[in-house]
């Protein structure tokens, strides 16, 4: 469940603050964290802490330190033996034989939830799409990554404010070479992103940037979405759709008066679904809301030999509930 990890995130990045203090200006080191041979970079500042992984060359954790809050508190959906009950299941519950086998649907059409992914909900994901795949095709499972980089092993320098992951792989059948540039200040991750064509003949496809953000609650009124700004943009963050011209994107939970937002310096179409699970409890199976997947989307159409760059900051800060 979504708060019970809040709750343990929180309880740790409050005890980690009382030990060792808040980093007085920007700390990189590598550890070997999830204790999975690979090491990990440990980023810190005075506001942030984030850890990053050479799988993927992706962001697995960023935690916002006045709130003690880990915006990227999401998982990885895995096949669950007790879907295959849900799957054979009604709305009605059914009382025959032991407590044991009661099946009750607490909704209808919850199989159609029953999501499996191929790699790990990180953030700064590397995708690769047909031209013509769309958000809801994508939301539903309907669509594969035509590239392999989620599950590459990104090489990774380091600088004194920076971070740099270069990686080899495959998409559209071809190959490519991703290099992500991320520059650390107090509150934001800036990120400068180049896409090579290392292949021998041209491609056309849609290239996006995969972001997972968690802030608990998906239709609560305290936590929307806000579009460049404009107050009558607010949307649940279950919302599910395509953006067009997005030059600023800020996911917000007034409870607990935090606000990420990324920033686009050139307009950008943008998907954004829901990641929902079905889960198991005593009085019944239910959809339970996990994150919100945010993805800035490219047209890549590229020839051997040519690159594709963009950049786009990602900001953590406070919100002003007296404003809304």
């Amino acid at each position: 469940m979504p708060h019970l990890r809040h709750a343990v995130y929180e309880h740790l990045l409050q005890a980690e603050v009382r030990l060792n203090g808040v980093s007085s200006g920007v700390g990189i080191r590598s550890e070997d964290v999830d204790l999975d041979g690979l090491e990990e970079l440990e980023v810190t500042t005075p506001l942030l802490k984030a850890f990053v992984t050479p799988r993927g060359g992706a962001l697995c954790e960023l935690d916002y330190l006045p709130a003690r809050f880990n915006v990227m508190n999401t998982l990885r959906r895995y096949p669950e033996s007790y879907h295959r009950k849900v799957d054979q299941s009604s709305v009605q519950e059914e009382t025959t034989g032991s407590i044991h086998d009661v099946v009750h649907v607490k909704e209808p059409g919850l199989k159609d939830y029953l999501m499996v992914d191929t790699s790990a909900r990180h953030s700064l994901l590397d995708r690769f799409f047909d031209l013509n795949s769309s958000v809801k095709e994508l939301a539903q499972g309907k669509i594969q990554d035509q590239g392999t980089f989620d599950r590459q092993l990104f090489e990774v320098n380091t600088e004194s404010d920076s971070i740099i992951l270069s990686g080899q792989g495959i998409a559209f059948g071809q190959a490519f070479e991703v290099i992500k540039k991320i520059s650390i200040q107090e509150s934001i991750l800036r990120f400068k992103v180049q896409v090579g064509h290392l292949g021998n003949q041209p491609v056309g496809g849609l290239y996006a940037i995969e972001f997972n953000f968690s802030l608990l609650g998906g239709h609560t009124d305290d936590r929307y979405y806000v579009v460049n700004g404009a107050d009558d943009s607010k949307a649940h963050l279950d919302m599910m759709d395509q953006l067009e011209e997005v030059s600023s994107l800020a996911l917000i939970t007034e409870w607990e008066g935090l606000a990420i937002q990324l920033q686009f310096p050139t307009p950008t179409t943008v998907w954004r679904y829901p990641v929902q699970t079905v889960s198991s409890s005593e009085s019944g199976f239910e959809k339970i809301y996990q994150s919100s997947a945010v993805l800035p989307v490219y047209n890549l159409k590229l020839s051997p030999g040519e690159k594709f760059s963009t950049t786009l900051d990602l900001e953590l800060g406070s919100f002003d509930q007296s404003k809304c």
